[in-house]
């Protein structure tokens, strides 16, 4: 799987969101978090709270990631894979794009995209409302459901 590790000016636009991002691994499992976000042109923060305790701090300036980690976050919890997948998520399509080597492509419409290596699907990402998003990463064996709760004052 590629991870995406595109500039915050990329996006195009400031954001600071609150979300809600359940995890369902496939054969078991499910996890829901918050995640505080915030993007504009120089850096991207996001914190990712359970139980109102933060486990994991990230920071990007589109060169150097900086995460700290809580002593109690689960070790499988990958700061890359979160965000590759915001970026996948929430970036232009043709950000994406223009990030990823052959054989991956990334094609897609405003409501859907779908990450290919060659002409295999490995995930797909279906906007179900203005609030949700959901990702089916059919490589890696895990669907995410991304709800924003609210758009946040940025700092």
């Amino acid at each position: 799987m590629p991870m995406l590790r595109l500039p915050p000016a990329t996006l195009g636009r400031t954001l600071a969101v609150q979300q809600q991002v359940q995890s369902r691994l496939r054969g078991g499992g499910e996890h829901s978090a918050e995640v505080l976000l915030e993007v504009d042109s120089k850096r991207l923060q996001m914190a990712l709270l359970t139980m109102g305790q933060i486990i994991v701090r990230l920071n990007w300036d589109g060169q150097r990631l900086i995460e700290e980690r809580s002593a109690w976050a689960p070790a499988a919890l990958s700061v890359d894979r979160i965000l590759s997948d915001l970026q996948f998520a929430l970036w232009p399509l043709t950000a994406v794009q223009a990030a990823l080597s052959l054989p991956w492509a990334a094609e897609g419409t405003s409501t859907e995209r779908l990450l290919r290596y060659g002409i295999r699907p490995v995930m797909y990402l279906r906007t179900l409302s203005a609030e949700i998003i959901e990702i089916d990463n059919v490589l890696q064996g895990y669907t995410l459901t991304i709800r924003t709760l609210s758009e946040l004052a940025p700092t």
